[in-house]
């Protein structure tokens, strides 16, 4: 099988896309094949930061149908590291590799290549057919899968969830409640700080939430909600003291905290070592060329 849409191309129309629409209030990081992936000083800038997993279908020609597979030992190491993970899947709309012959009645009169851009696209562009989901959802739906492969009970680590011939989407057995967003409501939630579900790790000052204690409130007037667990902070707490940050603060290295959810769907987030929040053992992230961490600025969030 081959891939409906090269998934090089699509990491370069998503950067495309949130290089205009943010400027220089996203960073992104895109690690090389072939080498181990480096954040120099990722502390040092303030805002929110989450992981994206971009994934393309497979044509399947003999099937007539577009395969959408999810790699379960990546996904399940994505669930033991702390920085918020989401699934970026492009599908297609269309018959066939993009391109192709067969794809020509859905694409003409269009060049592949215009699809990055909404002003040469129209309602054909990328956005328009790419959806995103929560890796934690994942995960969940997914767990007897997962679970079978890490006891060595199935022997593919691929799991397809999604079928489509071009016009009708087919979700596998056992995912049928797998929920999404679109491209643009992804962003969009994320620019106001999401929710308990959708959220992200957050980057502060050091000592701006807590005083360096993990309980003791703020001169900003944030700290730990009522009845929280020992050292939590809540999430409101948190987007108070973001929305009071200088749009264009940035701490020296090493000079910032990171808080994390407690757990997935958790309102409650904690203090974070941040050699544990980008690396986890095992997890070989030379293998992995379509990952990108994403930190989002205060001067990008609506808060």
């Amino acid at each position: 099988m081959t891939r409906s849409l090269p998934e090089k191309t699509f990491e370069h129309w998503c950067s495309i896309h949130l290089s205009y629409r943010y400027r220089a209030k996203l960073r992104m990081w895109w690690p090389p094949d072939g080498a181990d992936i480096q954040i120099a000083g990722s502390t040092a800038l303030l805002g929110k930061r989450f992981w994206l997993e971009l994934k393309t279908t497979e044509w399947d020609k003999r099937a007539g149908r577009h395969l959408l597979p999810v790699d379960l030992a990546q996904l399940d190491k994505y669930g033991r590291q702390t920085v918020p993970d989401y699934y970026v899947f492009a599908i297609p709309v269309w018959t066939g590799i993009l391109g192709d012959t067969p794809s020509h009645p859905w694409l003409r009169p269009l060049d592949r290549s215009a699809l990055g851009y909404q002003s040469h696209s129209s309602t054909k562009w990328f956005a328009e057919w790419t959806w995103v989901v929560r890796g934690s959802h994942l995960r969940r739906i997914l767990s007897t899968q997962i679970t079978r492969y890490r006891r060595g009970q199935r022997k593919s680590k691929q799991a397809t969830i999604a079928r489509t011939d071009g016009t009708t989407l087919t979700l596998t057995r056992g995912v049928a409640d797998l929920e999404q967003i679109s491209w643009r409501g992804f962003w969009k939630k994320m620019e106001t700080c999401g929710d308990d579900q959708w959220t992200a790790q957050f980057v502060l000052p050091r000592s701006a939430v807590t005083g360096g204690t993990g309980s003791k409130a703020s001169s900003h007037g944030a700290g730990s909600a009522q009845g929280a667990a020992p050292g939590a902070t809540s999430r409101q707490a948190l987007i108070s003291v973001l929305g009071g940050l200088d749009e264009g603060a940035e701490p020296a290295v090493d000079t910032a905290d990171v808080y994390s959810p407690l757990e997935p769907g958790s309102e409650e987030y904690i203090l974070t070592p941040e050699d544990e929040t980008l690396r986890v053992a095992g997890f070989e992230w030379e293998d992995e060329p379509s990952r990108g961490l994403i930190s989002m600025t205060p001067a990008a969030l609506s808060l």
